[in-house]
Order: C-alpha cells, then structure tokens, then sequence
C-alpha cells in the first residue's frame, strides 16, 4: 500500500509543477505534521524544502530561504548530504534573484560538489548550470558561459528537454547583459522551441518578455 506521506508529497511536487505553489503549501504543510508526528527527519526535511520552494514561486524570499535553511539543519543531523545539497541550489537561486551573485556562486558550488560525491548526476548538472549563471552574472562571463555549456551538453545527452530550456534560457540571459545579443537570441528561440514541448506556459513567458524587450528597445 502507498503511504499517505508518498501520496501528500507526491500531490504538492504535482501542483508545484503545475504552477500551483499556494495549493502545493496546503499538502506540504500536511506532511509536515506527520513528518514531525512520525519523528522522520527525513520527511521533515522534505516538507520544509517543499515550503520553501512554494514561497520562492511566490515571491516571498526571505520566507523562502527560512524554511531552507531549517530543512538543511534537520537533514545534516540525520546525514541526508544530497538533500542539503539540494536545499542549497534554491538558496542559490535566491541569491541570485536577490543580486548577489557571489553567495549563489558559493552555494551552487556547494552543491555541485556534493551532489557528484552522492553520484546524482542530474542534480549536479542542474547546479553546474546556476554555477555558470552565477560566475557570469558575478563578472566572470566566458566562465560561467563555459560552465552552462557544458551542462547544456549533458543535458541534451540525457535527453533531460526541460533542462535543456532552463538552461538555454540562462545563457540567453548572460549572453544578452554581456552584450552577445546576436547569440542570446538564437539561445532564447532554443529555448522556446523546447519550452514549447515541456512546459508551455514557460514558452509564454519567455516569448512575452521578449517581445517587451523588443518593444523597449530604442529606435536604430
């Protein structure tokens, strides 16, 4: 029989992809509960990290990283090193989202390290790929550019196709501030062409905006 606390997680990653954090909160929250009833830290720890995810979809950062820094302390008191890693990469994208590119190098770095040490090859290649974002965005752009990359190219061998758009989206970014506008749009339509497949409402967005950018865009 599938437990209760698989079927609450499950239900809150499900709406948390589809958009829906606010909702996702309500089941996190359950878990939760249970997670402390039943003394598993584990769980507690994923619940805390699932909270804190929401509130970062949100908007709500410093709630956000609350939440992840308690989910980091539970899981490193029960030895749970790839959850930690993994509450770090959101902290990272906080850090970014907050402008200090040089905290979210110091914790996507983190948990690059990490999370090849625990053989999740996925995750780290997700946190290579902020890693990249964060050295560029911090002033080191052929780094970080090589860095995304070369996550790019494992993603696509992996056929992880979301990923492939995430972080194509994010060297369309970089390549953009730093001036490759020629670059930066063929990433971006990548981007779309992929988003498109995976998440739409994604494609949407990343269309919209650059539309808006284009629309801003003084007269030549």
């Amino acid at each position: 029989m599938v437990s209760l606390d698989i079927i609450r997680g499950e239900r809150a990653m499900s709406l948390v992809a589809a958009g829906r954090p606010r909702e996702a909160m309500h089941w996190y929250d359950r878990s939760l509960l249970a997670a402390r009833h039943a003394q598993d830290a584990r769980d507690e720890g994923q619940a805390l990290h699932g909270l804190g995810t929401c509130q970062q979809l949100l908007g709500d950062l410093a709630q956000a990283g609350s939440y992840l820094l308690k989910a980091i302390d539970i899981w490193q008191r029960c030895g749970y090193p790839r959850g930690v890693a993994l509450s770090r990469i959101v902290l990272g994208e906080i850090a970014l989202a907050q402008h200090d590119p040089e905290r979210a190098e110091t914790l996507f770095a983190q948990a690059h390290h990490e999370l090849v040490r625990v053989d999740d090859p996925h995750d780290a290649t997700r946190a290579l790929a902020f890693l990249g974002s964060a050295q560029a965005e911090g002033g080191r752009y052929l780094k970080g550019r090589a860095a995304m990359e070369d996550a790019l190219a494992t993603f696509t061998a992996s056929g992880a196709t979301h990923w492939q758009a995430r972080t194509l989206e994010m060297l369309a970014d970089s390549a953009q501030t730093h001036g490759d506008h020629s670059d930066a749009a063929g990433f971006r339509a990548h981007a779309v062409a992929l988003y498109a497949v995976t998440s739409p409402r994604d494609a949407r967005r990343l269309t919209d905006a650059t539309g808006e950018a284009a629309a801003n865009q003084p007269p030549s």
